[in-house]
């Protein structure tokens, strides 16, 4: 909060909270009613999608009346949320002898799939690689990880050695296995299951 104005006392105030004061007691944005579609309709408040990052003004003068309405004014537009949808991932293990292979996108944003065969020793190890680069893994944070719910560490190309960790699924041998990567916003998921 940008604060200009006259001392009147020397007492310290809290800006933020004589900010906040002030615009309780002020009237809400105007709102113009432009026929009967409210989408239509404009008014001096945020917009309807805020966005992360946006940046409004609200001018305040000491010789305003209290029943002035709020104005917001929008200075700067917030970054556009990163879904992930440049990105791929390449799933990577013994299985297929390190080569990495492609997961399919699927149904939901940031949700990629693979179906992989359980090897003859009934462990299917693996991680992943963010756009197949080697240097961009994602791998958990100890080896052999068996838990669905153990946090996705990268993507790094080095991370003290945990970038050489991967995810352990027992099976039977020859069987398939769903394996589901959700990366989108920050958020991350791994779920697996028999199919």
């Amino acid at each position: 909060v940008v604060f200009w104005g006259q001392a009147v006392l020397a007492t310290p105030f809290d800006i933020e909270e004589l900010f906040a004061n002030r615009l309780k007691k002020m009237m809400p944005p105007e709102v113009r009613v432009n026929g009967s579609d409210p989408s239509l309709w404009e008014w001096d408040g945020p917009d309807k999608d805020v966005k992360r990052g946006d940046k409004y003004v609200i001018t305040l003068k000491s010789e305003d009346p209290l029943e002035t309405p709020i104005k917001w004014v929008k200075e700067q537009d917030g970054d556009a949320a990163d879904d992930g949808d440049d990105d791929y991932y390449m799933i990577t293990g013994p299985f297929c002898d390190w080569e990495g292979e492609r997961m399919e996108e699927g149904a939901v944003t940031g949700l990629r799939t693979y179906m992989a065969e359980v090897p003859e020793n009934g462990l299917l190890e693996f991680r992943f690689l963010k756009n197949g680069e080697e240097d961009e893994v994602l791998s958990p944070p100890m080896d052999k990880c068996s838990k669905k719910t153990a946090p996705i560490l990268g993507p790094a190309k080095e991370d003290k050695g945990r970038e050489k960790n991967v995810w352990s699924v027992e099976g039977a041998a020859g069987s398939t296995i769903k394996i589901d990567l959700f990366v989108c916003r920050g958020k991350r998921s791994l779920m697996w299951m028999t199919v």
